[in-house]
């Protein structure tokens, strides 16, 4: 017998009031009116502790044993698509993520030329968010896009162009990546104890005389410059200098 999950219960027990009533505006828009799926994510919110062996009975009455599971299953995926569309609006790296699914789709359906409208509009915002990633993506698409036109639209030296933005934002990505080894190594060994003030390990002081830490430039992105401010802020706690741990925190607050 399938092991019942609580999952669903835990993700609307942790929504906010606005997030549910806009639930319940999505599921009107999106479902016929009484839906299964607004009275099952009413009922989970009304239970304390989550009975599933009560919803169970109720929602399956008349209908197969597996129905329950199946509108379960359907509610939670429902749920979570509500919260994207709900945070999208106040969010720009989710609405900068689903311009690049937009892209590809446009891409699909053989308009290019709204298709590389929408990749120029949102490159720059890639670029000014650090979204290594969707830049790389954008990119991608506006390559197919030129190889579909067979290259009929494209300007001189926009392929080398392509190419040098491409190449700058894999190597932010694998700085970024290295910076993020960094502060979980050393913060995990840290919540350990292993590392508290007065107390240091080599690795520690081994990282903290690497190239990327003399110098706050080093950190070309803002998520490394945050990773560099902690390290040095944590660095100097350990070694009781309270003056510099509080610059490089009041840094990485501004």
């Amino acid at each position: 017998m399938k092991k019942m999950s609580s999952d669903l219960h835990s993700l609307i027990g942790s929504m906010t009031k606005t997030e549910k009533r806009y639930f319940h505006v999505y599921a009107g828009r999106h479902f016929p009116k009484d839906n299964q799926y607004a009275r099952l994510f009413a009922a989970i919110d009304k239970q304390k502790e989550y009975d599933e062996q009560a919803l169970a009975t109720q929602f399956s009455q008349g209908r197969s044993a597996s129905h329950f599971a199946v509108i379960k299953n359907q509610l939670y995926a429902e749920v979570l698509q509500s919260l994207t569309r709900y945070h999208e609006a106040q969010d720009a790296e989710m609405q900068l993520t689903n311009a690049s699914y937009h892209c590809q789709i446009l891409l699909r359906k053989g308009l290019y030329r709204q298709c590389l409208q929408q990749i120029h509009k949102y490159l720059h915002i890639a670029q000014e968010l650090d979204q290594h990633e969707t830049l790389i993506a954008l990119l991608d698409t506006e390559k197919k896009v030129h190889m579909r036109m067979q290259f009929t639209s494209m300007e001189t030296g926009r392929l080398e162009v392509i190419r040098k933005t491409q190449e700058k934002a894999c190597a932010l990505l694998v700085e970024e990546a290295t910076y993020q080894f960094d502060i979980g190594t050393i913060y995990a060994l840290h919540y350990q104890k292993r590392i508290t003030q007065g107390k240091t390990l080599p690795v520690f002081e081994r990282m903290m005389r690497e190239e990327r830490y003399r110098d706050i430039r080093f950190a070309r992105s803002f998520a490394s410059r945050l990773d560099f401010l902690q390290m040095h802020a944590l660095h100097a706690f350990i070694h009781g200098d309270a003056e510099k741990a509080y610059h490089y925190n009041a840094q990485f607050l501004e």
